[in-house]
């Protein structure tokens, strides 16, 4: 008798706890609640101090990227780099390459070095991540081209890399 009166007490609970939720939820008035898609109308947008949704998509895209991207017919970005290097120092760099089409060698081979070096694109940051941390120079970066030149050679089959640039390269 103890037990059903207990499991009776627990199923009235849960009743009036659904029954005041589905109250609750049916007599609240959520045109109010702010939302994120609306225009900001405080002083700092009226001040233009809030950049607009177009600026801040361009600047998302400026100031750092790990989007690899053709910009070029023979130049292609990987994007910037932040990774630790000897001595707890961050090495903030930003690589682009300069690749040609090798010569073809067989009938099927389609040399399409930009379709190849997008759809790489992770497998060569990775490659220069390596090339990176295995050098055991930082000041040199002739040396560091060199070895990432030969490390993202290593993974083109349709195209090969002439040049390696460093568009951004700092040491802190």
């Amino acid at each position: 008798m103890r037990n059903i009166i207990k499991k009776l007490i627990l199923v009235v609970l849960f009743l009036l706890t659904t029954a005041i939720i589905i109250y609750g939820v049916a007599t609240s008035d959520f045109s109010k609640l702010k939302k994120y898609d609306e225009q900001d109308s405080s002083p700092r947008a009226k001040n233009n101090l809030v950049p607009s949704k177009e600026k801040q998509k361009i600047a998302k895209t400026r100031y750092y990227s790990t989007k690899v991207q053709i910009t070029g017919d023979e130049m292609a970005n990987l994007g910037d780099f932040s990774m630790n290097v000897n001595g707890g120092k961050i090495l903030t760099a930003n690589i682009s390459l300069k690749y040609k089409d090798k010569p073809s060698s067989s009938f099927f081979s389609s040399n399409d070095t930009k379709a190849e070096i997008i759809q790489k694109g992770d497998i060569l940051r990775s490659a220069v991540i390596n090339a990176i941390h295995g050098s055991h120079t930082t000041a040199n970066s002739d040396k560091i081209k060199d070895e990432i030149k030969h490390n993202l050679n290593q993974y083109l089959s349709e195209g090969e890399v002439e040049e390696v640039y460093f568009n951004k390269f700092i040491i802190q």
